[in-house]
């Protein structure tokens, strides 16, 4: 039996801008947007009717996140989307940051009050080697110990390469200033600006693309509006967007992505299993030799536009002979 879809979170991406630009970054996103996507920006009366919709859907999360790009370079915007969002009841409030913003003592500490009485609760904030050129470890201190004192929780979200390890980033750190802060390191992957400015040979390859991403779903909503199950390198795509929420209530466009059977077809059964199938229709050539997560494959083969469109084609096909065939058997 097929799993509902159900959705751990709301992600809001704010925007493609970023003060930074990050070798490794997925969305590469910069100053003045991202390289792929664009300079795209939601408007707030959007964001604040999605919040709306969102409060509304029987299969989502109490969870609202937002990100960019860096959506702190919209602060007022985003104070004010944490405070709707904490109005119509989601008790789970964060967000994703470099941190620039934590210029000094009483700033960080201001802006943290500012924040945990708009309903946040807790905040991932990026560092890692790539960041470095461009946010200075003194920030982020300061943002450590602002949110300490504001009762804020951290996740210290940092990626590693074969060169460039967490170990030598903590060690940049001291003792007392990662008191309370939870610390996630990941690989870097190869998509968006990491597949080009990042060595294959520096990245860390996983132990295969099988397994699917049906129990790891946010429900993402792009700069320009587009809706995706996930925000891990779907969301740098067009073909597994699902409705925009600049045309289509939240709803029309969780809709689609339910009866939409390629998207169901990477959710449940996984990225792994289109490999053979991909091989099948006559575009192998297409696939790399390997891959570091099923969030790389996904992203690779979904970014080309053509095979996308080979894979939507066959599995049209497919549920329509699956229809064909039911209405055969009850006509029996």
């Amino acid at each position: 039996m097929v799993k509902k879809l159900r959705f751990k979170a709301l992600v809001i991406e704010t925007t493609d801008r970023c003060n930074a630009r990050c070798a490794m970054c997925y969305q590469a996103a910069g100053p003045r947007g991202s390289d792929l996507r664009g300079d795209g920006r939601l408007s707030l009366q959007v964001v604040l009717r999605v919040i709306e919709e969102a409060a509304e859907l029987p299969d989502l999360g109490n969870r609202v996140h937002v990100s960019g790009g860096e959506s702190f370079i919209n602060y007022d915007e985003v104070l004010t989307i944490f405070r709707h969002a904490k109005s119509r009841g989601f008790a789970n409030i964060g967000a994703t940051t470099n941190g620039f913003w934590a210029i000094n003592r009483p700033i960080a500490e201001h802006r943290c009050a500012e924040l945990a009485e708009a309903g946040v609760n807790y905040l991932e904030v990026s560092i890692d080697y790539w960041h470095l050129p461009f946010i200075s470890l003194d920030r982020v201190r300061t943002l450590l110990l602002a949110t300490r004192r504001t009762g804020i929780n951290v996740l210290l979200r940092t990626l590693s390469s074969r060169s460039h390890h967490i170990d030598s980033l903590l060690a940049s750190f001291k003792d007392e200033e990662l008191m309370h802060v939870i610390i996630a390191n990941g690989r870097v992957h190869p998509v968006g600006r990491g597949a080009t400015e990042i060595p294959m040979e520096d990245i860390y390859i996983g132990k295969g693309v099988q397994g699917c991403c049906e129990d790891l779903l946010t429900l993402t909503i792009a700069p320009n509006g587009n809706v995706y199950p996930c925000c891990a390198g779907a969301d740098m795509t067009e073909s597994l967007a699902s409705g925009n929420v600049n045309h289509d209530t939240l709803a029309e466009a969780v809709f689609k992505m339910k009866t939409d059977r390629t998207i169901r077809e990477v959710i449940h059964a996984g990225t792994g299993n289109l490999i053979p199938l991909v091989e099948k229709l006559g575009y192998g050539d297409r696939l790399k030799p390997s891959y570091s997560s099923i969030c790389h494959l996904c992203w690779d083969i979904f970014k080309d536009n053509e095979l996308a469109g080979v894979l939507q084609n066959h599995f049209q096909e497919e549920a329509l002979c699956d229809a064909i065939q039911f209405l055969e058997s009850a006509e029996r």
